[in-house]
C-alpha cells in the first residue's frame, strides 16, 4: 500500500510537472521554440526539489569513499597503544555539503584511554540527515534524504571484549564509559 501511495505521488508531482512545463512558457511570454523550451522545464520541474541532492552527490561517494576501518589515532603507535585500558566514545557534529540545504551527521569514533582521554583507535563516516525536499522518515519523525544513502560501514571484526580484533595483539582492555 505504501508503494502504491509513492507511485502515485510521483505519478501526481509528473503530471504537475507536465502541466507547469507547458503553461512557463507562456507565463513567460516565450513565443519563439515554445515546444523546446517545454521539453526542457518539464525535467527541470519534476527534478527540482531533488536538484540539491543531485549536486550533492558526488560530494557524499567522496566523503563514503574516504572511510576506512579503524586505525591507530594520530601521534598512536603499536608501542604507545599496548596494554593501556580504554572506553568507548562516539561524538556526532552537523556539517552541510553544498548546496547548504543538504545536511550531515559526522560521527567520529574513537577506543580513547580510561587515564591520559588520549584516543587511542579512531574511525569516522557520515550520515546524510535532509535535504530541501525533506521527506518524512518514517512513523518516528525526522526527516530523510531521498537520493543520498548513508555510507556503509567499512567491515569490521571484532573480540569478546567488542574491540576490533586487528588490535588484539595491543592487549587493550574495554572498561563502560566513565
Amino acid at each position: 500500500m505504501i508503494g502504491l501511495l509513492f507511485f502515485g505521488a510521483i505519478a501526481l508531482w509528473g503530471a504537475i510537472a507536465i502541466a507547469l512545463g507547458i503553461k512557463l512558457p507562456k507565463w513567460l511570454g516565450i513565443q519563439r521554440y515554445r515546444p523546446l523550451w517545454t521539453v526542457v522545464l518539464v525535467p527541470l520541474v519534476f527534478f527540482a526539489p531533488v536538484a540539491d541532492e543531485i549536486i550533492a552527490y558526488p560530494q557524499m561517494k567522496a566523503l563514503c569513499a574516504s572511510l576506512k576501518p579503524y586505525e591507530l589515532a594520530p601521534g598512536m603507535d603499536e608501542k604507545k597503544a599496548y596494554g593501556r585500558v580504554v572506553y568507548y566514545t562516539q561524538r556526532r557534529t552537523s556539517e552541510t555539503l553544498f548546496p547548504s540545504t543538504i545536511e550531515i551527521t559526522r560521527s567520529n569514533i574513537a577506543y580513547v584511554d580510561a587515564t591520559t582521554k588520549e584516543p587511542v583507535l579512531v574511525q569516522s563516516w557520515f550520515e546524510p540527515r535532509r535535504g530541501m525536499l525533506g521527506i518524512p522518515n518514517g512513523s518516528s519523525g525526522g526527516q530523510m534524504t531521498v537520493l543520498l544513502d548513508k555510507c556503509t560501514h567499512v567491515a569490521e571484526q571484532f573480540d569478546s571484549q567488542n574491540l576490533p580484533s586487528r588490535f588484539s595483539h595491543l592487549n587493550l582492555t574495554k572498561v563502560p564509559t566513565p
